[in-house]
């Protein structure tokens, strides 16, 4: 089977257009490569898609993908049929809502292009579909024991589809706290909700332990604590190490750092005698720079060591790098990073326990490097919080999402990342590396994404008195929730390997983010007829707006199809 996938990949140019050579011959007793195989993941969606698979093995693998891509296609129609459900439910009968939104969804190009694919993100967003459906439902008609069953159905479908539709799980609960109150009861839900949230944050971090601020790594969070310690050279706390860790230079630093010559010295022992190597400063697609210390020998008693090393010029992201070469836990204090050339002994004297600033051989420095002495604590999440997390993603750490709380570092990423994300949605397909054709075309299309959240936001003032405020809370965390997941995927991800997630990740809430959409673009056109225009044009210009939204969806998606034949022409 893996010869065979190899030999049809090669048939249809996969080298070519993505520049990963395939081997159909396996090398000694390793089996065939086929990238990246999927069998850790969530069972439903293969299941599923495998049953018409079944009576089809006689045919060769590629009529095989046209199968499951068949597959695929039955649950996007199904997918627009709930979207036009949920618009039903939303709207009065005939309101554009009901039939603009399932416009919305059959002619979105990046959906559209994911939700024919042999993917579990077309069974995750199917799965989180239906949460939202009967959500709503009962959000808006109350719940009974036939909606509440159906509630807990979806979320096992949506836990056993992809972790991507997890969100179902925190949020089911509140759902069904909104669904059992009347909103005329609106401060007792509104304290309901409070305390679901306080007891949400009790389970979800430690209470009895912290991190280092601006300290991240990889794997577990624990790996990395601060400490109490009584023989701690500065201040109170020390930082305890079992894992590789890494500190972001910020901008600011990195600016008087280019091209000058820099110094790195650290408090450093262990708690058993051993070698380590010395920290070395990682660049973001550029080669590392080393200090002219490699390896050092640790005692169990605090010693200061210090090395040099003459930086690049340039602009470039760069941070430091806490190797783990011990067998053994390792603690560091006073971490200074400064301008200018200076030896280990005499060690430099901090002016206050946070190791901001201080003497180092008659001069004054400011430390580059924040919270040197660990003093300043981030949240270390709960056990159980740990492994969910990682439960969701292999390859995530909690740690990583601390990046968060540094936009002073990472504000690049963030930048970076959204316009990726806004571009992915409306189209950018073959995984986005096929973009929409046309230099203008993403600008347009998000110059129209903030005129519908300018039209929503307006929309809900003025019809704020009208409005069911818990289907616009649950629209709005669901919304916010798979967009802060999906950003928080690649967060971190450059002390590795850069990675940008793409839309995909937060198309499980494709319904809510269409419902905010459309109805935005809805009420500013309606604001501008009912403002502007005398109320015997109410009726016309209703018709040719209709008309035109129906038009400019086509071309989108006539627009899609050219740029992916263009590509692969």
């Amino acid at each position: 089977m893996r010869r065979e996938l190899v030999l049809s990949m090669i048939e249809h140019r996969f080298e070519d257009f993505t520049g990963v050579r395939m081997n159909p011959d396996p090398v000694g007793d390793e089996p065939i490569d086929i990238l990246h195989t999927q069998t850790d993941d969530q069972p439903l969606y293969y299941f599923l898609i495998s049953l018409p698979l079944r009576l089809v093995k006689g045919l060769s693998i590629t009529r095989q993908l046209y199968v499951a891509r068949l597959g695929s296609l039955g649950m996007y129609l199904l997918t627009i049929f709930i979207g036009y459900r949920v618009a039903s439910v939303l709207s009065d009968r005939g309101h554009p809502l009901s039939w603009m939104l399932p416009t919305f969804l059959l002619t979105l190009p990046g959906f559209v292009d994911i939700m024919t694919a042999v993917n579990n993100d077309v069974g995750a967003i199917t799965a989180f579909s239906l949460f939202v459906w009967v959500s709503v439902c009962i959000l808006i008609k109350g719940i009974n024991l036939k909606r509440l069953v159906f509630l807990i159905i979806s979320v096992l479908i949506c836990f056993f589809t992809k972790s991507t539709a997890w969100v179902a799980l925190p949020l089911a609960p509140l759902v069904i706290f909104m669904g059992l109150f009347k909103w005329k009861h609106y401060k007792l839900a509104w304290a309901g909700i409070l305390i679901f949230l306080i007891i949400g944050m009790a389970f979800t971090f430690s209470w009895d332990q912290s991190v280092p601020a601006y300290y991240f790594l990889l794997g577990d969070q624990a790996d990395l604590l601060r400490i109490k310690d009584e023989t701690a050279p500065v201040g109170e706390y020390v930082l305890q190490q079992t894992e590789t860790f890494f500190h972001t230079i910020t901008p600011q630093s990195q600016e008087k750092l280019a091209g000058q010559a820099a110094t790195f010295g650290a408090y450093i022992w262990a708690d058993e005698p051993c070698k380590l190597q010395f920290p070395i400063i990682n660049r973001l697609d550029l080669p590392a720079v080393e200090f002219e210390t490699v390896q050092i020998e640790l005692t169990t008693e605090p010693t200061f060591f210090a090395s040099q090393v003459v930086l690049p010029e340039g602009y470039y992201l760069s941070w430091l790098k806490f190797p783990d070469s011990c067998v053994t836990k390792i603690y560091w204090d006073g971490l200074v990073l400064v301008s200018g050339e200076f030896n280990a002994a005499p060690a430099p004297q901090f002016s206050s326990t946070t190791a901001e600033t201080g003497i180092w051989q008659g001069q004054t420095f400011t430390n580059l490097l924040r919270n040197g002495s660990g003093e300043n604590a981030w949240p270390l999440f709960s056990s159980p919080a740990r492994r969910f997390i990682r439960a969701t993603n292999n390859w995530f750490s909690t740690s990583q999402i601390l990046t968060l709380l540094d936009y002073e570092s990472n504000a690049w990423y963030y930048r970076v990342v959204s316009n990726y994300l806004l571009r992915t949605f409306w189209g950018q397909f073959g995984w986005g590396a096929v973009p929409l054709v046309g230099s203008q075309v993403h600008l347009i299309l998000r110059i129209m994404t903030y005129l519908m959240l300018i039209g929503a936001l307006l929309g809900i003032i003025i019809h704020r008195k009208h409005l069911n405020w818990r289907v616009i809370l649950f629209f709005t965390i669901s919304s916010a929730a798979a967009i802060l997941i999906t950003v928080l995927r690649g967060s971190g991800s450059w002390f590795g390997y850069r990675y940008y997630p793409t839309a995909r990740y937060f198309y499980p809430a494709i319904i809510p983010i269409g419902s905010i959409l459309i109805w935005g673009l809805f009420n500013l056109f309606q604001g501008i007829m009912t403002r502007v225009l005398p109320s015997k044009w109410a009726k016309p210009v209703s018709s040719a707006i209709n008309i035109l939204f129906i038009g400019c969806s086509i071309l989108l998606i006539i627009w899609g199809i050219g740029s992916i034949l263009q590509y692969y022409a």
